[in-house]
Order: structure tokens, then C-alpha cells, then sequence
């Protein structure tokens, strides 16, 4: 008798000792894919940070502007904007060239309230592509108040497209 319950006490304990290391399997499987999980976002947030190409603009300026305001070559992966303060009767021209990419879309408003999208209808809009790779635009601001010019790349950002930008208001 005593060595029947002695083997079912030791059944009982190999039981829970494969149960134990079971559940530690599953700890370890689950810490491991977390591992994983996080290597990945890290990675991925250093190729981000590290491949963006397009510059800083800063924030909105808070002194009304003249002037040469843009005139640089920029490259978009997605979107890009320049916001400016400008006062009403001041002369834009704004000049733009297409250097490479699939296309781009561009346009110049007044930055409305409470979230500051472009004010419809806006002054100037166009697209540029590599047939159409020019414009530009002259106009005189009729308000006191934000202005944005607002580059979007056509395609994706495996495609990034490259222009000249000139903005002068006088």
C-alpha cells in the first residue's frame, strides 16, 4: 500500500512539475515575441528619423514678413509647408520648379480657422510633373493675416519628388 501512494504522490508531482515548466515555456515565448515586437518599433522609428529628408520649417511667424521668404530646393517624402504673415496689398510671386520625382502638388492660401486649412478658393494651385515641370504665380494678398504654401508629393514616399521653391512678397 505504501508504494502505490508513494507513486501516485510522485505522478502528482511530475504533473506539476511539467505543468511548471509549461508555463514558463509560454512566459518565455511570450517575452521573446514582445522582444521581437519592440526591436521592430525601434528599428523602424531610427529608419524614420534618420531617412527624413524634408527640412524643418519652424513654427508660424509672429512679425508681418517682406521680402525674399522662400528660395531653396527642397525634397518632400509626403508634404511640406512654409507659413507666412503677410499685409494685405503685399505682391507674392511665387516660382516653382520640378526637378525629380512623379509629380507634385502645390498650393498657396490663407490658413483658416480653428485648424488652419487653406481658405477655398485658393489663390494658386498647381501640379507639377516632369512634363510639366514650371509655374508660376503673382498676386496681391487682400487680408492682413497667415498665408501657407503647401507642397504634397503625388506619389508615395518610396518616390520622393525634388523642387525649387521662390516666394517674394513686396
Amino acid at each position: 500500500m505504501t508504494s502505490q501512494s508513494r507513486s501516485k504522490r510522485d505522478e502528482k508531482l511530475r504533473r506539476q512539475a511539467v505543468r511548471k515548466r509549461g508555463r514558463w515555456k509560454k512566459v518565455g515565448l511570450v517575452l521573446l515575441v514582445l522582444a521581437a515586437f519592440i526591436g521592430v518599433v525601434a528599428v523602424g522609428n531610427w529608419y524614420n528619423a534618420s531617412h527624413q529628408r524634408q527640412p524643418y520649417i519652424g513654427p508660424k511667424p509672429t512679425d508681418y514678413q517682406e521680402g525674399i521668404l522662400v528660395n531653396q530646393t527642397t525634397t518632400i517624402m509626403f508634404d511640406n509647408e512654409w507659413n507666412f504673415l503677410l499685409r494685405a496689398g503685399k505682391n507674392v510671386t511665387i516660382i516653382l520648379a520640378f526637378k525629380d520625382g512623379v509629380g507634385a502638388n502645390v498650393a498657396f492660401g490663407m490658413n483658416g480657422p480653428p485648424y488652419g486649412d487653406l481658405v477655398t478658393p485658393v489663390p494658386f494651385s498647381a501640379r507639377l510633373t516632369p512634363t510639366d515641370p514650371t509655374s508660376t504665380w503673382s498676386g496681391v494678398v487682400k487680408t492682413d493675416g497667415s498665408y501657407r504654401i503647401e507642397l504634397s508629393n503625388a506619389s508615395d514616399e518610396y518616390h520622393p519628388a525634388t523642387l525649387q521653391v521662390f516666394v517674394e512678397a513686396v
